[in-house]
């Protein structure tokens, strides 16, 4: 069914707007008027013209947002308020553009005789299809506000891991960049000042440290433009590799590899999967089709491929614990207590404990880097000033001390 974009108004006055799936412009009018809207404008979405579409290019939905609205939903649900009702007004509750927008179109689909699941599938860039299959297995069992909240827990728990190690990062990214501005402002400004007796008696019996900086501070006065380009062409092309799969798989292993760091994305993306496993069983998702979601929600392509693996072999009759042995990326406490758990039959429980113990690792990771880089940091900063003094001051002592 085609799209058309709207534009109404509610009996109180408050003006909304947003897309509707209707089979033609009275149905869509219709289903507007059911939800209490008077419409203004409606116009076909593939009739209308590029400059008129709003322009969502930095808009997002985060997971915070999401469990919010997860939580909120399932609140409303359990309160008997009917689907569409708990939809516009979340909507209108909501300061996400992007999301009331969102709301209002799922709200309005839903209206049109379209299932909850399946109006979300049109929006993946706000919800994943974690979240789109979790709401298909709360419909076919009857569990909806049950699985709302299982997927506000979800996202919760999602939000507060990736904030955690965020934060962490902020500290040292602040002082590496101020670093940075230092050093360029000193090679800039400073450094051409005290250089300028050693080169007034020429440079070829300067140290190799002396010369290296003088090229370093010309590069930096004269050059400026070409260091831009090259940096940022740098980032550019790194960044758009990144994202082809050649780039993902590489990023993939190393980030698993690098020394401290790995340990942590290691224990975060082991979190992930027992924490999305663990929810989509819950759920009431099928095994197989379960472990093909979570490769998915892991975003690292060494673990995406382990858990794909994995499915195969649970497909032809392994057990998971045994499907995953071997793999050096998984621990091998993981897989004995996924043992436990299959043969318990509290399998999803057991991912609930795997999933909280790495939470707590990847916690008292983060807390230790942060502990250890402020020393680091500490000793880069010894380093750049001994190197300063050791290439311009050491010789410009001893050009003094030969008069």
């Amino acid at each position: 069914m085609p799209f058309f974009e709207y534009y109404a108004h509610t009996k109180e006055g408050e003006v909304q707007s947003g897309r509707v799936e209707a089979v033609d412009e009275n149905a869509a009018v219709q289903i507007l008027q059911r939800n209490g809207l008077i419409v203004t404008e409606l116009e076909s979405v593939e009739g209308k013209s590029l400059a008129k579409k709003e322009i969502t290019l930095f808009e997002r939905v985060t997971k915070k947002e999401l469990a919010v609205f997860a939580r909120q939903l399932a609140t409303l649900f359990k309160a008997s308020v009917p689907l569409t009702v708990s939809l516009n007004t979340l909507a209108n509750q909501s300061e996400n553009p992007m999301l009331k927008r969102t709301l209002l179109d799922v709200g309005a689909a839903i209206d049109g005789g379209m299932p909850f699941s399946k109006a979300l599938q049109e929006y993946p860039d706000v919800f994943s299809n974690f979240f789109i299959q979790m709401v298909k297995a709360g419909e076919e069992s009857g569990n909806l506000d049950e699985v709302l909240n299982y997927l506000a827990e979800h996202q919760d728990r999602e939000y507060y891991i990736e904030s955690k190690v965020r934060g962490a990062m902020i500290y040292p990214a602040f002082i590496l960049g101020v670093l940075l501005i230092v050093g360029i402002l000193v090679l800039a400004f400073i450094v051409p000042k005290l250089l300028a007796f050693l080169t007034a008696s020429g440079t070829e019996n300067l140290p190799l440290l002396t010369r290296v900086i003088i090229f370093l501070s010309d590069t930096v006065r004269t050059k400026w433009y070409l260091l831009i380009l090259g940096f940022g062409g740098t980032g550019v092309g790194i960044w758009q590799f990144l994202k082809t799969t050649a780039g993902k798989e590489i990023w993939g292993r190393v980030q698993l590899k690098l020394p401290i760091f790995g340990s942590l994305f290691q224990k975060i993306y082991l979190f992930r999967f027992s924490e999305s496993f663990s929810m989509l069983i819950k759920g009431g998702v099928p095994i197989n089709k379960a472990l093909t979601i979570t490769a998915e929600v892991i975003s690292n392509t060494t673990y995406r491929e382990i858990v794909l693996e994995a499915q195969k072999k649970v497909s032809q009759g392994d057990s998971i614990a045994s499907a995953l042995e071997g793999y050096p990326e998984v621990s091998g406490m993981v897989t004995q207590m996924i043992a436990v758990g299959e043969k318990t039959g509290q399998l999803d429980a057991i991912l609930q404990e795997i999933s909280a113990f790495y939470e707590d690792e990847v916690k008292n990771l983060v807390d230790n880097l942060v502990s250890l880089i402020e020393p680091i940091l500490i000793v880069v900063m010894g380093v750049g000033v001994g190197l300063l003094v050791a290439g311009v001051l050491v010789p410009i002592y001893n050009s003094i001390s030969s008069l």
